[in-house]
């Protein structure tokens, strides 16, 4: 089965640990899902077209979203990171994402991870991670976090923070830290 995948980096700025979530369609896709039926189709997902889909992706620009819907959002945007200092804050976004959509989705039977992925940011948070990052779905085979493949030393060299360059980090507004 699909996971939604969850790396920490250390103070290194290598990736130190990894969160595994079952059922990538209660992340991502569960978040792009809610968010279409609040702010586009009413309907969700399914049956969205191409365009109407990168209208779901629209709406990290869109001033109707609330903080924490907007960063939850931006979580599943490829090579994205929060920074340490950001995670108890992220961890509040995904708390309150969770407290707004998941008991439909659960009273529905439908897969919803965000409130697993909540507690991991706190554990982060709480363990003092440099940053937290995702791959939204373990069937991609290719995520940043992974790292590259040292043909030399016949081992993966995982992705460092400190020389690597596919990422970039959410910026997190005021009310969302104060």
């Amino acid at each position: 089965m699909s996971a939604t995948e969850m790396c920490t980096f250390g103070a290194d700025g290598r990736v130190a640990g990894w969160h595994h979530f079952k059922n990538a369609w209660g992340g991502a896709m569960a978040v792009w899902d809610e968010l279409a039926k609040q702010y586009i189709s009413g309907a969700g997902l399914m049956g969205l077209s191409p365009e109407a889909m990168r209208g779901v992706w629209a709406l990290a620009d869109d001033p109707r979203l609330k903080w924490f819907e907007r960063i939850v959002l931006l979580t599943t945007f490829d090579r994205c990171l929060v920074l340490g200092g950001d995670l108890a804050a992220c961890a509040k976004a995904f708390e309150l994402f969770d407290a707004r959509y998941g008991p439909a989705r659960r009273a529905r039977g439908v897969a919803f991870n965000i409130g697993d992925q909540a507690t991991a940011l706190a554990g982060a948070a709480a363990a003092g991670a440099r940053a937290v990052g995702w791959n939204q779905t373990s069937v991609n085979g290719d995520c940043e976090w992974y790292g590259e493949w040292d043909e030399e030393s016949d081992k993966e060299v995982p992705y460092d923070l400190n020389t690597g360059t596919a990422h970039w980090f959410i910026e997190f507004p005021q009310e969302a830290v104060s």
